[in-house]
């Protein structure tokens, strides 16, 4: 089924907007781990890329990102070596904006600060073309907020990749309110040109997939000062499903990233809540995998729990945890929020909300997505809301698609 909903969204993806072509020339500010990985997949794509950062260095590196991923492309045959030289030479480094003005898109991947990102939205406006197409990467950043000061905010759109770039096969393109139906379309058709599914999400804090998962790793957390321990909750997920657990996760994206995603979408939501676990653990100057101290600790290839993580956020673990009620928990709140972003018209259809939660955020591909689910579930899903809703509180009151018996599938 959802092999079959690939399909069908790559015309779907244009629903209510122009047929768009894929742009010849490409331009990428940010040669980290996300800029490469975009300029590789879009060379990849056919198009010719230049890859723009603030030294020398960065350049070398990010160009020496798309070579590695390009020859280990070829030496795993998913394309001939021969190829493999002409998607390498298609992308081209600088230090400043020169070649930017031939650019179709431009796609900016710095570091997720508002602030930041308009300053570089202010320098491309000045060195691009005013037909071109300005794309921003970002997993939570409001889209209408960075293009805020822009001289052409109609054409400032969201372009969320996932990481790493070459293997998450989604895009979360983004659409603001302001944003010009001809510039979504480019964007859609670049994704597509990528090799990637791309959905279409209205421009709200956290956008889809980013504002599912952060509801799910925080219940995560909230489990763990009920008395959890980490790998129980984790093993759990596994074992539903989930090709990871949501703490193991979280040290995988990073804790200071995840803590900074997730206060900007609580203050933009208005929600203030107490300190998160993750908030303890930053202040202790815990970043998860990346220095090797987070829920886990990490010594080479080893990951053991961390013991301290119990006394930052005041608990001791050993509460009686039913593995499975656990999983089926959290998987339940994740789903009440994917219906609660297709009621409130965040998502476009429950063919995107299973789409972006399979191939975006790992939901078991088994269960269809959070809607096929829903649906699989009936009244037995809606019921076990209410029931959590009376012991955990209101963020598990069915959406009201939900509450209503809603079929999402035919």
């Amino acid at each position: 089924a959802l092999f079959l909903l690939g399909l069908a969204q790559r015309r779907a993806a244009y629903e209510g907007l122009p047929r768009g072509e894929a742009p010849n020339d490409i331009a990428i500010v940010g040669a980290g781990l996300m800029g490469s990985g975009i300029a590789q997949s879009a060379a990849m794509g056919g198009a010719t890329v230049r890859l723009r950062d603030v030294d020398t260095a960065a350049v070398a590196r990010g160009l020496d990102a798309v070579r590695k991923l390009t020859t280990d492309a070829a030496r795993k045959r998913v394309i001939e070596r021969r190829e493999s030289a002409r998607v390498i030479s298609r992308v081209t480094g600088a230090t400043d904006y020169s070649g930017f003005r031939r650019a179709d898109l431009v796609i900016e991947a710095v570091f997720e600060d508002i602030a930041v990102k308009r300053n570089v939205i202010k320098e491309l406006e000045d060195a691009m073309r005013e037909d071109a197409v300005i794309a921003t990467n970002t997993s939570a950043l409001p889209i209408a907020e960075i293009a805020r000061n822009a001289m052409h905010p109609e054409r400032i759109v969201g372009m969320h990749f996932f990481s790493p770039v070459h293997r998450m096969p989604l895009v979360e393109v983004v659409r603001p309110e302001k944003a010009d139906p001809r510039a979504l379309a480019r964007v859609v058709a670049e994704a597509q040109a990528m090799g990637k599914t791309a959905i279409v999400v209205r421009d709200t804090p956290g956008f889809y997939t980013t504002r599912v998962l952060g509801f799910m790793l925080a219940e995560a957390m909230s489990m763990l000062e009920e008395g959890a321990r980490i790998e129980d909750i984790d093993r759990a997920m596994v074992a539903f499903g989930w090709p990871i657990g949501p703490l193991a996760l979280t040290d995988e994206v990073g804790l200071v990233v995840a803590r900074h995603v997730g206060e900007t979408v609580a203050a933009a939501r208005g929600i203030t809540n107490a300190p998160s676990a993750v908030q303890r653990l930053t202040d202790a100057g815990m970043q998860g995998k990346r220095n090797g101290r987070g829920f886990y600790r990490y010594e080479g290839k080893k990951r053991t729990p961390n013991a301290d993580v119990y006394a930052l956020i005041g608990m001791t673990p050993g509460a009686q945890w039913h593995g499975a009620e656990s999983a089926r928990r959290l998987t339940l709140l994740f789903t009440n929020e994917a219906a609660r972003c297709l009621d409130e018209g965040v998502l476009r259809s429950p063919a995107e909300g299973d789409l972006g939660a399979v191939l975006g955020v790992g939901f078991p591909p088994f269960l269809g997505g959070p809607f096929r689910w829903a649906d699989t579930e009936g009244a037995v899903l809606r019921d076990d809301l209410r029931r959590l809703a009376e012991r955990h509180g209101e963020r598990y009151t069915p959406a009201a698609s939900l509450a209503k018996g809603r079929r999402f599938y035919g």
